[in-house]
């Protein structure tokens, strides 16, 4: 509790890629946290990124995308095309092309 009339909502999640595309799942991954904190009564003020990235298996800049997407989205900003990079095969779950 903050104050007699405040309460702070945390949140944590882990979401595995279901998209290819980098970005997009940044989007995603960040709308899922932002959905938390809405079902909760809650008003989203800070956002705190936890990562665990193949750094052995992909480029940073795929990291780097994934964080811009989920930056984009908490800002509240429109949807824009990305350039389209697609993740490789190591890292997607089975069933995912």
């Amino acid at each position: 509790m903050i104050d007699g009339k405040r309460t702070a909502i945390l949140t944590l999640d882990f979401i595995t890629p279901v998209v290819d595309d980098p970005f997009t799942y940044g989007q995603i991954a960040a709308a899922n946290a932002l959905s938390d904190v809405y079902a909760m009564g809650g008003r989203p003020l800070v956002a705190l990124n936890i990562v665990g990235f193949p750094v052995t298996c992909e480029p940073l800049e795929v990291l780097s995308e994934i964080l811009k997407g989920g930056q984009e989205r908490g800002r509240g900003r429109p949807r824009r095309r990305p350039q389209r990079r697609r993740w490789g095969a190591q890292v997607r779950p089975s069933g995912l092309r």
